[in-house]
Parts: structure tokens; C-alpha cells; sequence
């Protein structure tokens, strides 16, 4: 089959001179359909129900030696239980996810701009942009996060819609269940001595990870010897968390630290709720003769019925009590130690416990306006992550195999606050009165800051603010010029 001509060829009859021959490199692999492909059947059972602090450190000394999937399976059913940890997490999410994005060119070269709009393009047709997203942001907790890239062919047909044409579209971004994640590899080096994929080199694109393989049904198959790497042209790995790069992956991220504050917050209410039916309602005190057994019987009997009729039956001579248990007390403990679990979450994972858990703080004590500071600033690296994962494992990749030789443009989502915007205009026109304007880089600065794509007005010559030209000036034909 003969081969497509290269880059240096068109570059040869363009240019008029040979180019130098490059380096022979693979053509970029393009995946059609999804590998790691988990169903019911391969997923652990729900683990939450039978928990205690021993089957978890179990699960710890597992993962810390590259078996994660217990510890994984705990995090899915955190996930599922904890009603506190989702709504301070989709806080984290939608602030990204819920936002519009903009797409910047690389620079101002005709064939950046043109990358530009061929990623915006491919952004459009995904069918599962918003929920691949999400799923690429709980590497903000998890250590990491994995996808497949899925493409499909576009025909001849399809192309008219476009304004660049397109050889393959994106798909979707196939999520890979934390399941399928396999670390036990560094800690048996030598194991693949005959094979790259069970050879560990820490040199390898995460190399620490390898994936479990699955069959048809979708039940996983968990030997070592099954497992595959990861492939930058078939996977996009996301790591948002904001740990040591030091600390392995498959310590469990930041989901971690929130592990033992689930299980104290879940069990506690479970606790809670045995003390209130055992102890929330005044208790029966019956008084006999407890020397006659026939009396202390006929009294066991009447309270054994009380549980069902509502009433009891007792002899002239005995007498019944209503004894009542302090459940107010054992309450608020409760509520302040659920409080504190809480509070604890809320630090870990927006950065303050503020919003979830308003106190007053005093007039002018600053700390609602520090805590929205350091929300934006989680929000900022989280968005600087995510935007440089996409750029690197998935616009450069979407603009190579359908032919297009600009640079992948950086995205960014929403912007500034209101009250910052504004207050960000203002130091802008205060630098121009002092003479001052944005460069080129600096409008980029601005654009992502904003979220909003400004550029230069060329069109308007107007005088600096703060001084207008005279009418003096005028008529004699000789204004000033700026």
C-alpha cells in the first residue's frame, strides 16, 4: 500500500529545496472502540455495609503494595453513601464543568488559529464532553484518573458540515472504572523480564499503572500477566490531586484522608440511630415482689405484651414506672461530633468549611472573603490541570491524525466573579491613564483570567482618560495627537 506523502515532502515541493529527511516515527494509533470495558459482572461487591477499622487498614497494607482494588471499591461506595462528600465535590466540579470554556490559540499563526477552531470542532461533536469531564475531575481526589480516547471515521458526506475537514471525530471520552486499576507492578520489578508490557521502567509514560484486562461478559480478570500499559494514543491519564508527586498513586490520593472520617460519620449515624430506638423513649420500670416467681412471670408477660397492645396489666399490689434516658445530651454530642466529621471533609476538599457549616465569624472579620479566596485558588490550579492534561494527551493528538500542523490551543473555563471583574476593569483603566496597555502575553493573561477572549481595538484612537482635546486646538488645526 503506498504511503501518504510526509510533512518534509510537501515542504520540498513548496519551498523549492530539500528538507532533511526526519527521523522515521509511527503513525498515531487511533482506537475505535473501548478496551477496558467493565459490566456488572466485574464489578466488587457493595463493601460499605460490612466495614469496621480492621477490613480498612486491610484494604490500606493492600493498596500500599499495589493492590487497589479493595481500596477503590471502598471509595466508590464512600461515593455512593456520603451525602456531605458529593455536595462539596460537585462544588469542586461545577465550578469547572458548569462553566462555558473558551479556546486560545497557541499564537497568532494562521495555523494555531486554525487549530484553534479544528479542536472546537471536535469538542462540539463529542458526545459525552460535560460527563467525560466530570469523570476526569475526580482525579481531584482519586490520585489519578483514566479515559479512553474513541474515534470515529467522518465520511465525505459528514465533511460538508465542516469548516475544516476532519478525518476521525472524537467520539466520546470512555471513562475506566477505578476498578481496572493495576499498581502491583513496580513492586515486582523483574516480573515481565520477557515482555515490555509487565517490565517496569520508571522512565515509561505512568509507569507505574497498568490496567486489568476483561472479558466479553465484562468480568475482570485479575492477573498480573493479563494486564496492559497505557497508551498515550489510546489514553488520557489526569492527575489533579494536590499531593507530593512523590507519594504513589495507589496511596488513594486525598480520598484517602477522607476514608476514616466516612466511616466514623456513617457508623456514627447508624449508632445514633440504635441509641434513639433503644434509649429514645421512656423506658418501663415495673415493681413486684421478686420473691414470688408467679408475680415476677405475670409482670415479664405484661411487659412482653405492652410491646404490641400499647398497654399493661399488672396486680393491685405491683406498680409501674416511666424511667427517661438523657437522649438530649447523647443528641447534641452527636450533632457536634457529625459536625466536626463534616467540617473536617469540607477543608479537605474545598479548602474551607465555611459555606458547609456557617458560623459567625464577627462584622469584618474577613474569613468569608479568605475562604472564597482560597476557593478560587483551588479552582484555578484545578483548572490550569485539567486544561494542560487536555491540551497535551488529547487536542495534539486530535489535531495530528486529521493532518493539521498547528500547535494545540489552551482552554479555559468561566471566569472572574462579578465583583472581581469589576475591580480588574478598573486597575485596567487606571494603567492606561498612567500610559500603560497589555501586551500580547498579557492579553492572553487577561483572556484566561476573565474568561472571556478580548482583543485589541485597533479601530479606536481615543485620548488618554482624564484629558480631552480642546476646542482651541481644533480650530487652529492643530490638535494634539495621540
Amino acid at each position: 500500500m503506498a504511503k501518504s506523502p510526509s510533512i518534509w515532502n510537501h515542504a520540498k515541493s513548496f519551498l523549492g529545496f530539500a528538507a532533511p529527511k526526519p527521523s522515521a516515527s509511527p503513525k498515531p494509533r487511533v482506537t475505535t472502540k473501548r478496551e477496558a470495558r467493565i459490566s456488572g459482572a466485574g464489578q466488587p461487591q457493595y463493601l460499605a455495609s460490612t466495614l469496621d477499622v480492621q477490613r480498612v487498614q486491610n484494604a490500606l497494607r493492600a493498596a500500599e503494595r499495589g493492590d487497589t482494588w479493595m481500596l477503590f471499591t471502598i471509595f466508590r461506595d464512600m461515593v455512593a453513601s456520603y451525602g456531605h462528600l458529593n455536595a462539596e465535590w460537585g462544588k469542586r466540579k461545577t465550578v469547572i464543568t458548569g462553566n462555558p470554556e473558551i479556546l486560545i490559540p497557541a499564537s497568532e499563526d494562521e495555523d494555531d488559529k486554525i487549530a484553534c477552531e479544528v479542536v472546537k470542532q471536535i469538542i462540539m461533536d463529542c458526545e459525552n464532553w460535560r460527563y467525560g469531564l466530570k469523570h476526569l475531575m475526580d482525579a481531584t481526589l482519586y490520585p489519578l484518573a483514566a479515559a479512553e480516547k474513541i474515534w470515529e471515521p467522518v465520511s465525505n458526506s459528514e465533511n460538508a458540515r465542516y469548516k475544516h475537514p476532519l478525518r476521525f471525530r472524537l467520539k466520546e471520552i470512555a471513562p475506566i472504572d477505578p476498578t481496572l486499576l493495576c499498581f502491583k507492578l513496580p513492586y515486582v520489578p523483574s516480573f515481565g523480564e520477557k515482555n515490555d508490557a509487565h517490565r517496569y521502567n520508571p522512565d515509561d509514560w505512568e509507569s507505574w499503572l497498568r490496567f486489568y484486562s476483561t472479558n466479553e461478559s465484562g468480568a475482570v480478570n485479575y492477573n498480573v500477566a493479563a494486564t496492559y500499559k497505557p497508551d498515550r494514543a489510546q489514553h488520557i491519564i489526569h492527575k489533579g490531586a494536590m499531593l507530593s508527586p512523590i507519594i504513589p498513586p495507589n496511596f488513594g490520593g486525598l480520598m484517602r484522608q477522607i476514608l476514616f472520617p466516612w466511616l466514623l460519620s456513617t457508623q456514627g449515624r447508624d449508632w445514633f440511630a440504635m441509641l434513639m430506638q433503644k434509649y429514645g423513649q421512656p423506658i418501663l420500670v415495673g415493681k413486684t415482689n421478686s420473691s414470688k416467681k408467679e408475680s415476677v412471670a405475670t409482670m415479664q408477660e405484661a411487659f412482653a405484651l405492652c410491646t404490641q397492645l400499647g398497654g399493661i396489666v399488672v396486680d393491685q399490689k405491683d406498680s409501674v414506672e416511666f424511667a427517661a434516658v438523657a437522649s438530649t445530651d447523647s443528641a447534641s454530642a452527636h450533632v457536634a461530633y457529625q459536625k466536626w466529621l463534616d467540617s473536617h471533609v469540607s477543608r479537605l476538599v474545598t479548602g474551607s468549611s465555611l459555606a458547609s457549616n456557617p458560623e459567625k465569624t464577627g462584622m469584618g472579620s474577613g474569613m468569608a472573603s479568605q475562604a472564597e479566596e482560597i476557593r478560587e485558588d483551588i479552582r484555578q490550579e484545578d483548572c490550569i490541570n485539567l486544561s494542560d492534561t487536555l491540551k497535551r494527551q488529547l487536542f495534539q493528538d486530535a489535531l495530528t491524525i486529521n493532518g493539521y500542523r498547528g500547535r494545540a490551543p489552551e482552554i479555559v473555563w468561566g471566569g472572574m466573579r462579578a465583583g472581581e471583574a469589576a475591580t480588574f476593569t478598573k486597575m485596567l483603566m487606571q494603567s492606561k491613564a498612567a500610559g500603560l496597555k497589555p501586551t500580547k502575553r498579557g492579553l492572553d493573561t487577561i483572556n484566561r483570567n476573565v474568561g472571556v477572549e478580548f482583543e485589541i481595538d485597533k479601530s479606536a484612537d481615543q485620548p488618554p482618560l482624564g484629558r480631552s482635546i480642546n476646542a482651541q486646538d481644533k480650530e487652529n488645526n492643530n490638535a494634539v495627537k495621540y
